[in-house]
């Protein structure tokens, strides 16, 4: 079945073809890799969740040293952690920091997924939440400048195989600030529910809850009758006229 490989078949077409929004297709990146690497494409099929997760663990290290092998940068990729100074509850762990303001992240895909990130020179589309740990990075860190993405995979030939996408803070300052209210909430609402299941008792919740509901109640009837008494007050001024 080889000669399937890097052509698109009859079984292919509709996975392949988008006459909706010309958005390139997962296949047409598939199909690209076959061409590129051949049945190695194919046997990525068979890696179950834990071989994939295994497999880019294990080539990591790798990229990381070719990295600094090609920048000239030193990575320390010791460090367990970074958490926000104003807040532990926002963390990451950073696969090599070259500084405090320099870190790297590496990205061994499969092989469609970087033949899609080689070519367009961007992080893939719907890859497990990249973009947004990328924004997490510089929440976590406001001191970090520059973030590097190291695309890794030995399959492929040099100088296909390696590459690095470089992110700055000052071309993301926007997304950064607005995925940082939003991360901010969750991390508010975590400790709201926590703070309620173990400070307080069923019954002071319950009762807690009770007070809340009267206090709007209560100020909302409040509201309606300040509203009712300004309408008669101009309706009185209008009769006046």
């Amino acid at each position: 079945m080889n000669w399937r490989l890097g052509k698109l078949t009859g079984s292919r077409v509709k996975d392949a073809v988008n006459l909706r929004d010309g958005a390139t297709k997962a296949e047409v990146w598939r199909i690209a890799a076959e061409s590129i690497i051949g049945s190695a494409a194919i046997a990525e099929g068979d890696l179950s969740a834990s071989q994939v997760l295994e497999r880019g663990h294990r080539l990591e290290p790798v990229a990381l040293a070719r990295f600094a092998k090609e920048t000239g940068k030193k990575v320390d990729a010791s460090l367990v952690g970074w958490e926000s100074d104003d807040d532990t509850r926002l963390a990451i762990s950073p696969d090599g920091v070259i500084c405090k303001t320099e870190a790297v992240e590496v990205k061994c895909l499969l092989s469609t997924k970087h033949v899609e990130a080689l070519y367009t020179r961007s992080i893939p589309k719907n890859t497990a939440g990249y973009e947004e740990q990328r924004l997490h990075y510089f929440i976590v860190n406001p001191k970090l400048r520059k973030l590097h993405h190291v695309f890794y995979h030995p399959d492929f030939p040099a100088p296909l195989d390696f590459f690095v996408i470089t992110a700055t803070r000052d071309e993301l300052v926007e997304e950064i600030a607005r995925y940082e209210e939003a991360e901010r909430e969750v991390v508010a609402k975590v400790r709201d529910i926590v703070n309620t299941l173990t400070l307080y008792g069923p019954e002071e919740v319950e009762r807690m809850r009770q007070v809340h509901d009267e206090l709007v109640a209560d100020a909302t009837k409040k509201h309606v009758a300040g509203k009712a008494r300004v309408q008669a007050l101009i309706n009185t001024q209008k009769s006046i006229v």
